[in-house]
């Protein structure tokens, strides 16, 4: 997205009382620190019975529209630590997430954060450095 156009892009929209904002990266890896060890159990958990090297492959080849079933299934998987995770990047307290809204609702949540966010172009790009690794 283009400079120009990315100013004109909302920086919060508020979903179901959830303020969604855009964030800056270091928003992400404070996330991420508060989950260290997730990430392993949720690929066990997400792919069971495959590598670590099998499930990232998978996770990959994700679209926008699969997104949201692995969503659903980390949610279900590990539902304290995916919460945990998603209220850190949200700045909501997990228990908000868990008791105030429905599922529903959550995944409204998600789907404005992914679109505020601009995350399509993210994982496109990370795709594409990826491929320039190999």
């Amino acid at each position: 997205m283009s400079g120009s156009v990315r100013k004109s892009v909302a920086n919060e929209k508020t979903v179901h009382g959830v303020v969604v904002r855009r964030l800056p990266i270091g928003a992400y890896l404070r996330a991420a620190e508060s989950i260290r060890e997730l990430p392993a159990n949720l690929l066990e958990r997400l792919f069971p019975g495959t590598s670590a090297d099998e499930a990232l492959a998978r996770l990959k080849q994700l679209r926008a529209e699969t997104l949201l079933t692995v969503i659903g299934r980390g949610a279900a998987a590990l539902p304290e630590e995916f919460l945990g995770f998603f209220g850190a990047l949200l700045s909501v307290p997990a228990e908000q997430l868990r008791d105030g809204l429905t599922p529903t609702e959550f995944m409204d949540v998600l789907t404005e954060f992914w679109k505020l966010n601009d995350l399509s172009n993210f994982i496109k790009r990370v795709r594409e450095a990826a491929g320039m690794l190999k």
